[in-house]
């Protein structure tokens, strides 16, 4: 049976296919046909069932003319692979790291990508180097390693991209400093279109909140697109240093939203200043989006930060735990403060690293292993920022009615500052299959 026909969506694409001897766990080799597909490799030998190989979860290694492939059940080796064996490499090679940088949400329109050799020194002296593929994308530069997991560096946190000497040369205060080399004939090619895309990424960043509030001086307007790249929430706070009519319109979009009567509720319990409000710009339309903190009491609830997102369907606020549930009872004002700005911030870089998904974050394991959930589960267990959403998440509260949204949200905060186990989620915060976001 070619189990490739019988389900071809379970693989994705066709990508090419290679004759070469197969040796399954500690099976003698045989005769097989090895085919690359969009999500993994599917191996048919004569005399087994199909092996299909999700590139999620295998790793591999050239080793004289063949490849290592291992998986959570053992190793695979492949040989025999003759003169098919560069182009078949390369392009496991190339599959595994496109698969990699989708599971890992990274994935965008490529605008151009050269081969390339990358040297990474990180800021606390740690170095990486070895073989890539360099993606440029609308708002993101992708380093593709052949032997690791992909790398975005958001061009939001890219403080400068030069050209020297073969070799171009990506500068961020975070992931440190990517030198990226023989590129031969493509070198110039790729520095000017990235040049070309940091542009297009500013100024669309830039024109975005012109339309939004005209009447702002151009310095401000250029300091609130930097604050705000890429949806970040900017504070109130930070928003009235610019301009106190650019928050106000801020405020009216929201408020004129389906969630004003949830953000003006919010807003009575939260604390003034670190109120934060975000813009994103989709296919659709532009997307407002809100996160506070709410300190609460021991008595009323609280140590939480709320979200919510004006243009989702199924409508939902996200509650997240700030300060450990033993740690929040004896914190001061100023000590939870600092934690609530600390997480605020967290939580703002970490959603743009998740392109703003919110299943994701709210779905348990157990949902995420079943389809089509599923393709969230690498990004859960791989993806940092994703880990840290999902373990601060505590409650997803749906708007059914308005009386039954404030009692969920009331209870939620109480049960986060009078439950001492940090792992614990509300009850109620389980996915409603009614009410799913996309």
């Amino acid at each position: 049976m070619n189990l490739s026909q019988e389900q071809p969506s379970r693989f994705g694409e066709k990508l090419t296919d290679a004759a070469c001897k197969v040796a399954i766990l500690a099976h003698p080799a045989e005769e097989a046909v090895c085919e690359i597909w969009t999500e993994g490799l599917l191996v048919n030998a004569p005399s087994s069932a199909p092996v299909f190989l999700k590139f999620t979860e295998m790793k591999f290694e050239p080793i004289n003319f063949g490849v290592n492939i291992k998986t959570p059940s053992g190793t695979i080796t492949l040989t025999g692979l003759g003169a098919n064996f560069e182009p078949f490499l390369r392009r496991l090679t190339d599959s595994w790291g496109d698969a990699l940088a989708a599971s890992l949400l990274m994935s965008e329109r490529v605008i151009y990508q050269a081969r390339a050799t990358y040297i990474n020194v990180r800021a606390d002296g740690s170095q990486s180097f070895g073989a890539c593929r360099a993606r440029i994308q609308p708002t993101s530069l992708v380093i593709l390693p052949a032997d690791s997991l992909p790398v975005r560096l958001p061009f939001s946190k890219v403080t400068s991209a030069e050209k020297g000497s073969f070799r171009v040369t990506v500068t961020t205060p975070d992931m440190g400093t990517f030198e990226l080399l023989r590129m031969g004939a493509a070198l110039d090619y790729f520095a000017d279109q990235l040049a070309a895309a940091r542009r297009d990424y500013e100024g669309q960043s830039y024109q975005m909140l012109v339309g939004l509030s005209p009447g702002v001086g151009f310095d401000h307007l250029l300091k609130l697109a930097t604050l705000m790249a890429e949806g970040r929430a900017i504070t109130k706070k930070e928003a009235i240093r610019q301009s106190f009519d650019f928050w106000l319109t801020l405020e009216r979009k929201v408020i004129e939203s389906p969630s004003g009567p949830s953000y003006s509720h919010l807003r009575s319990l939260a604390v003034d200043e670190l109120t934060s409000i975000g813009l994103r710009r989709t296919f659709r339309d532009d997307s407002y989006w809100f996160m506070m903190a709410i300190a609460g009491s021991a008595d009323r609830g609280g140590n939480s930060v709320v979200m919510e997102f004006t243009s989702e369907s199924g409508h939902a606020t996200y509650l997240f735990r700030v300060m450990g549930r033993g740690e929040f009872p004896g914190s001061s004002s100023e000590q939870f403060q600092a934690a609530a700005i600390k997480s605020m911030n967290a939580i703002n870089e970490a959603l743009i690293t998740t392109r703003f998904r919110r299943e994701p974050i709210y779905l348990d394991e157990s949902r995420l292993n079943t389809e089509p959930y599923s393709r969230h589960l690498y990004a859960a267990k791989n993806l940092p920022e994703l880990k840290f959403l999902r373990d601060r998440f505590y409650a997803r509260i749906v708007h059914s009615t308005p009386e039954s949204w404030a009692q969920d949200l009331a209870d939620a905060l109480l049960f986060n500052v009078q439950t001492p186990d940090d792992l614990l989620k509300w009850d109620r915060s389980q996915l409603d299959p009614q009410n799913a976001p996309g």
